[in-house]
């Protein structure tokens, strides 16, 4: 498996059908930011899993978003995203883009 994280971002990646990347990134949704796809890189991408998880320690305290994005189909995507409060206008703090050329 692949894993990536924000130190990726910008970068191309050849993917194989079937094979599975693991996109990590921070996150603290108790500030009300959180991460939001703007191109998910369907059809030859598709996240196959999506958690967040939060280490142990005091409330508040943040994690990672973690996904799970399978090659499906063979192609060229993106995907982009970016990091904001979702009821605030004009808060993006950080983004995330990614080119997959997936191949047989």
């Amino acid at each position: 498996m692949i894993v990536l994280d924000q130190n990726n971002s910008g970068q191309s990646l050849d993917l194989r059908i079937g094979q599975v990347m693991e996109l990590r990134l921070a996150e603290n949704p108790t500030t009300g930011y959180r991460w939001a796809f703007l191109r998910n890189g369907q059809p030859y991408c598709v996240v196959v899993n999506d958690r967040f998880d939060t280490p142990g320690g005091p409330p508040g305290r943040g994690g990672e978003h973690i996904w799970r994005i399978e090659g499906a189909a063979a192609g060229e995507c993106d995907i982009a995203m970016q990091y904001s409060r979702g009821f605030q206008a004009d808060s993006v703090a950080r983004s995330f883009t990614l080119h997959v050329n997936v191949g047989p």
